[in-house]
């Protein structure tokens, strides 16, 4: 046990990545269903994301909002009093077979521009830099405005998602933090048999969790497009709050106190061990497990990792 105990607190002094900080039960789930090797039930720590501390507590703040929008404005080139519909699309381990608007014939960019001034809206579409490879970027796009080269390194995810009020997606993670600011997405599901079977996979059935509507061509994204715009309305699936179980914006808090409670506990520990003190050392050693491993999975955890010597 005490090497153990010891090789635990050598890993987390060194700032090993020894813990998973997940979002929900079933961030939990996924993770650790999906990457047995990786991750473990007793090394969750469920507090929320940190990244998403900033969207939470910002989410109702008009001056950051008009401000990173004024910036985001004046980089791109558009006017700031325009509806902003972000599109941000996960990548894909190929890189192909990734739509973009900058990327579609002229006649479907006429309807999206048409769709876009009858709203006062303008369309920004940030992709992976492997989409860029594979779909080159023209000089100019007439229906949406690209981000580029430098264009991305100046502006923060978040901070688009603080900017937008409206997001088009597909299954990245980014609907899902866009999703804790209560505005409207579209979910373009265009290679969703594609992607489930030959690409990264699904973990969830996107229609149970989705964050608005789902479409799966490009007319039918069309009018959840015009539709959207015109109603602005928030319509999340019933088991979307499923993963955001945790994110209460205090992710960033708990962490920094459950690492130094854990540090100061696994001290006491080792050092109770090491003077010999064999019971006190395993009283603790319980305390700790009560008061750090993941409770909701508790029943799946071995306790001989615990006793490892």
């Amino acid at each position: 046990m005490l090497a153990f105990l010891e090789r635990t607190y050598s890993r987390l002094s060194a700032g090993e990545k020894e813990w998973l900080v997940v979002s929900s039960d079933n961030m939990a789930e996924i993770q650790v269903r999906g990457n047995p090797a990786t991750y473990r039930f007793d090394r969750i720590i469920p507090v929320g994301t940190p990244r998403n501390d900033f969207l939470i507590h910002n989410k109702n703040n008009k001056g950051l909002r008009l401000s990173l929008r004024k910036r985001l404005a004046e980089r791109l080139g558009f006017d700031p009093g325009r509806r902003i519909v972000m599109y941000l699309p996960t990548w894909r381990a190929s890189g192909k077979n990734v739509f973009c608007f900058y990327a579609i014939d002229a006649e479907k960019r006429k309807t999206v521009m048409q769709i876009l001034e009858d709203n006062n809206a303008v369309l920004i579409e940030k992709h992976h830099f492997h989409t860029y490879e594979a779909y080159p970027v023209p000089a100019t796009s007439d229906c949406s405005i690209v981000m580029r080269g430098e264009q991305l390194q100046e502006f923060d995810a978040q901070e688009l998602l603080i900017c937008a009020d409206m997001l088009i997606s597909d299954y990245s993670g980014a609907y899902i933090d866009f999703g804790l600011l209560d505005r409207p997405c579209i979910h373009f599901a265009y290679d969703i048999d594609d992607y489930s079977k030959n690409d990264c996979g699904l973990a969830y059935n996107l229609q149970d969790v989705a964050l608005g509507p789902i479409a799966c061509d490009f007319d039918t994204l069309v009018m959840a497009l015009r539709r959207e715009l015109s109603n602005m309305s928030f319509r999340p699936a019933a088991g979307f709050h499923n993963l955001v179980q945790y994110e209460n914006g205090d992710s960033c808090r708990k962490i920094v106190e459950f690492m130094e409670m854990t540090r100061n506990h696994l001290d006491a520990v080792v050092s109770g061990w090491r003077l010999g003190r064999k019971t006190k050392a395993r009283q603790l050693m319980q305390t700790f497990k009560r008061n750090t491993v993941y409770a909701g999975k508790r029943d799946w955890i071995r306790e001989d990792l615990y006793e490892r010597s």
